[in-house]
Protein backbone atom coordinates (compact mmCIF):
# COMPACT_ATOMS: atom_id res chain seq x y z
CA UNK A 1 0.00 0.00 0.00
CA UNK A 2 2.96 2.16 0.64
CA UNK A 3 4.22 1.66 -2.62
CA UNK A 4 0.84 2.93 -4.45
CA UNK A 5 0.98 5.85 -2.33
CA UNK A 6 4.46 6.55 -3.19
CA UNK A 7 3.72 6.01 -6.85
CA UNK A 8 0.54 8.39 -6.72
CA UNK A 9 2.53 10.73 -5.49
CA UNK A 10 5.50 10.79 -7.77
CA UNK A 11 2.89 10.82 -10.34
CA UNK A 12 1.36 13.70 -8.88
CA UNK A 13 4.19 15.79 -8.87
CA UNK A 14 5.50 14.90 -12.03
CA UNK A 15 2.31 16.13 -13.30
CA UNK A 16 2.35 19.38 -11.69
CA UNK A 17 6.37 20.10 -12.40
CA UNK A 18 5.25 19.52 -16.10
CA UNK A 19 2.81 21.74 -15.75
CA UNK A 20 4.82 24.11 -13.34
CA UNK A 21 7.54 24.04 -16.32
CA UNK A 22 5.40 25.75 -19.43
CA UNK A 23 4.52 28.49 -16.88
CA UNK A 24 8.07 29.15 -16.35
CA UNK A 25 9.08 28.92 -19.67
CA UNK A 26 6.07 31.22 -20.74
CA UNK A 27 7.24 33.72 -18.07
CA UNK A 28 10.89 33.53 -19.15
CA UNK A 29 10.09 34.92 -22.97
CA UNK A 30 11.29 38.29 -23.62
CA UNK A 31 8.77 41.35 -23.88
CA UNK A 32 7.39 43.08 -26.85
CA UNK A 33 9.49 45.72 -27.89
CA UNK A 34 8.56 48.99 -26.91
CA UNK A 35 6.30 51.16 -29.34
CA UNK A 36 7.17 54.48 -28.20
CA UNK A 37 8.30 56.62 -30.79
CA UNK A 38 11.23 57.87 -29.47
CA UNK A 39 15.03 57.59 -30.36
CA UNK A 40 17.69 57.62 -27.78
CA UNK A 41 21.17 58.37 -29.00
CA UNK A 42 24.86 58.81 -26.86
CA UNK A 43 27.50 60.88 -28.64
CA UNK A 44 30.80 59.98 -26.90
CA UNK A 45 31.86 58.12 -24.10
CA UNK A 46 31.18 59.74 -20.66
CA UNK A 47 34.26 62.54 -19.41
CA UNK A 48 35.11 62.97 -15.64
CA UNK A 49 34.83 66.30 -15.01
CA UNK A 50 35.59 68.10 -12.11
CA UNK A 51 32.98 70.48 -10.59
CA UNK A 52 33.02 72.21 -7.10
CA UNK A 53 35.38 69.69 -5.98
CA UNK A 54 33.69 66.56 -6.63
CA UNK A 55 34.15 64.33 -9.87
CA UNK A 56 31.21 64.17 -12.22
CA UNK A 57 30.83 62.09 -15.23
CA UNK A 58 29.68 64.42 -18.70
CA UNK A 59 28.25 62.58 -21.44
CA UNK A 60 25.69 63.56 -24.29
CA UNK A 61 22.35 61.93 -24.77
CA UNK A 62 20.43 63.02 -27.71
CA UNK A 63 16.70 61.95 -27.45
CA UNK A 64 14.28 62.25 -30.87
CA UNK A 65 10.59 62.28 -30.45
CA UNK A 66 8.93 60.79 -33.67
CA UNK A 67 5.29 60.94 -32.28
CA UNK A 68 4.84 64.68 -33.27
CA UNK A 69 3.37 65.33 -29.68
CA UNK A 70 5.18 67.80 -27.29
CA UNK A 71 7.06 66.59 -24.75
CA UNK A 72 8.90 68.15 -22.04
Amino acid sequence: MARVKFALSLLCCTIALSLLGGEIAAARQEPAPSVVPLDVEFGKPPAPVDASGRDHLLYEMRLTNHSGARSS
